[in-house]
């Protein structure tokens, strides 16, 4: 679609890139063909600034969907599906004004990464590749931040003849849970009752021990209990986990399963990953189908589906997740549609009021990309960060970022723990803490680094919000730390 539009000829303007770190911007052209300065068209809202910050193509990889992530040095880490010298991908990191390809994919470690990184507690990333490794079926895969690549686990180890029964292409990639495990879904394998199985939800810890938890289209045809699960699991506050498989579900750390049940009619399709908002519900989008245009849906925990906002051609069709801003509001992107076509960043409240924060062009090679089909991030500097499908200097997508005003804050790893536990603080400016409390109980910490603090829930402690002192002042949490009995 985007070869038949035209260009939008509004007023153009040079920007630069800002450092994830919230350091002052300075021009930057530091690769002959892979830009820093960027020209992209004010379709932002007044005091919202929009900036391209790089063009992706072939060396440093291209075709991203992944949300980037912020690592414990304040660096943002993301991955490609595509590009490299191998064209199998790539994971790379932009730290200040540069960015640095950590690891290329060969085939034998893996190829096409369609789910973003994770970060752990013991500060290395886990993420899983779609094909590739051993068998060429997924691989779980570990990196260090400064590039050091290990791949954990190859699936399709357990073939019995019809199904690799450990499960095969988890493209819908991982999540950390409070034990340090990791958690995530493959889109076929198990002992389903379909040929090749309906999907899998395993465990494997950082060492690469893989336990199949529950497997998908085991009550026969037509799948009852869920078949091909293609989104990330949350893990909440009460500890379950959530995700989609066709219909919605929530599993215990142990894989005991309770299906939600399927979405209510109208309010579309292939929901996305789920996010926990401040008021405790679960959050998601879903995309266009034949009598809806997609939806913004809350989830209860105890399993009630209702829509909040439904989307049209002016708001944008197939979302995006959806991020929690520091402002407790909603953030996503739509990869089409908006005012010139080519998709939308916008903010829907908890009470389904939406608001478009960003048009992108919709014409080839529109300098600030299109067609964004990554959930967006909030680095601790308070501004959002995003990529693109399409678009920017060699059609190959873009990473941007948008400030909408709102300041820097605190980011707890995990969300939510007992008393006792050890969490990291992710933020900007640690040097120099003086004190940190979770909802008003002082806490012990230890300052790592300028951008983390290793710190105890202190007995007493209730769920609410966390807040550092530092020498610049005091930052608080961006959503409630949960804490478990």
């Amino acid at each position: 679609m985007y070869n038949n539009l035209v260009r939008h000829t509004g007023r153009a303007v040079v920007l630069y890139l800002a450092a994830a770190n919230g350091s002052d911007p300075m021009p930057r052209n530091l690769f002959s063909t892979y830009s820093f300065v960027a020209v992209c068209m004010t379709t932002s809202l007044p005091g919202q600034t929009f900036t391209k910050l790089l063009d992706f193509g072939e060396q440093i990889g291209f075709g991203t969907q992944d949300a980037l992530i912020q690592g414990f040095d304040g660096a943002l880490y993301g991955t490609t599906p595509y590009g490299g010298p191998y064209n199998y991908g790539t994971i790379f990191r932009v730290s200040g004004n540069s960015l640095t390809t950590l690891h290329s994919f060969d085939g034998t470690d893996g190829q096409q990464v369609y789910a973003p990184l994770v970060r752990s507690l013991n500060g290395k990333f886990y993420g899983t590749t779609s094909y590739g490794g051993v068998y060429n079926r997924g691989t779980v895969y570990e990196i260090t931040p400064d590039g050091t690549f290990a791949t954990i686990y190859s699936f399709c180890a357990d073939w019995n003849g019809q199904a690799c029964l450990d499960g095969e292409y988890p493209s819908a990639g991982l999540v950390v849970a409070n034990s340090g495990d990791l958690f995530g879904p493959t889109q076929y394998g198990g002992s389903g009752s379909i040929q090749n199985g309906g999907g899998t939800i395993f465990r494997i810890t950082p060492s690469g021990t893989l336990t199949t938890l529950y497997n998908f289209c085991t009550l026969g045809l037509p799948c009852t209990n869920g078949l091909r699960p293609g989104v990330p699991l949350v893990q909440a506050a009460d500890g379950q986990f959530y995700g989609s498989a066709v219909l919605l579900f929530a599993m215990g750390p142990a894989g005991r399963f309770h299906s939600l049940g399927d979405l209510p009619s109208g309010i579309g399709t292939g929901p996305s990953a789920l996010v926990q908002a401040p008021d405790g519900n679960l959050y998601g989008t879903t995309a266009a189908s034949d009598n809806s245009d997609g939806s913004v849906f809350r989830l209860t925990p105890g399993g009630e589906i209702t829509p909040i906002y439904n989307f049209s051609s002016q708001s944008g069709y197939n979302k995006s997740g959806l991020v929690v801003g520091s402002d407790g509001n909603l953030y996503g992107t739509t990869s089409t549609g908006g005012s010139n076509g080519g998709g939308t960043i916008f903010k829907v409240t908890l009470s389904g009021e939406l608001t478009t924060l960003y048009n992108f062009c919709s014409a080839a090679k529109c300098l600030d990309g299109g067609g964004p089909e990554a959930t967006l991030v909030q680095a601790t500097n308070g501004v959002f960060y995003g990529t693109t499908l399409v678009g920017g200097t060699h059609n190959e997508g873009t990473l941007f970022s948008l400030s909408v005003g709102l300041g820097p804050f605190v980011e707890i790893q995990p969300s939510a723990a007992e008393t006792g536990a050890a969490v990291a603080i992710l933020g900007p400016d640690l040097i120099g803490t003086t004190s940190v409390w979770f909802n008003g109980s002082p806490a012990s910490f230890k300052v790592i680094s300028k951008s983390l603090i290793a710190a105890t829930v202190p007995n007493g402690a209730e769920a609410g919000t966390v807040r550092v002192q530092t020498p610049g002042g005091t930052l608080s949490s961006n959503v409630p730390f949960w804490v478990r009995p």
